[in-house]
């Protein structure tokens, strides 16, 4: 099944190596520990850029304080295309200078460029096409390049989510 061999990619290029893997309690039970716990979403500096020079500026003074508060919220980072990779660099850069300043930030990003991802809904249109080698331009320029960028910062905790746009690609077995 084409969608299988799509999220088996992301496995076969080293991702899940280069995630966080949950470590061994110090108990004799053998239960794992969360490699996230304790640690702060990374806010990403582009949606925090919108809302400070697009929202705050429009905003009235009782409610600035709120959007500030928000700029500052950690969330996904998108990885939409592949333009967006030198983005996973300049911000699993970032993190590891502010953690190294002290904070305790992890990074989270989304993976969504599968080819043929947007099942008709004219939603988000993706840029590349099974019909086109979609499916090899994926792994090699797509994810290969991911899972070597969080290779490279192995002090840096990564929370990797793989988005699947609809359900033909879904497969529970792979989720990551």
């Amino acid at each position: 099944m084409l969608s299988h061999a799509l999220l088996t990619a992301a496995v076969a290029a080293g991702l899940t190596t280069a995630l966080p893997q949950p470590q061994a309690s110090g108990g004799t039970g053998g239960n794992a520990t969360n490699p996230f716990a304790g640690r702060e979403w990374y806010a990403n500096p582009y949606y925090a850029a919108e809302i400070n020079d697009f929202a705050l500026p429009n905003l009235t003074a009782e409610l600035k304080p709120a959007a500030e508060a928000v700029a500052k919220t950690g969330s996904f980072v998108w990885m939409d295309t592949r333009a967006k990779i030198s983005l996973l660099e300049t911000y699993l850069a970032d993190i590891k200078t502010k953690n190294a300043a002290g904070a305790n930030i992890m990074a989270t990003f989304v993976v969504y460029d599968l080819p043929d991802r947007d099942c008709a809904a004219l939603a988000s249109n993706g840029e590349l096409a099974l019909d086109k080698d979609g499916e090899n331009i994926y792994k090699t320029e797509y994810i290969d390049k991911i899972a070597s960028i969080i290779k490279q910062y192995p002090d840096v905790k990564v929370n990797l989510a793989i988005e699947p746009d609809c359900k033909d690609y879904f497969n529970p077995a792979f989720a990551l």
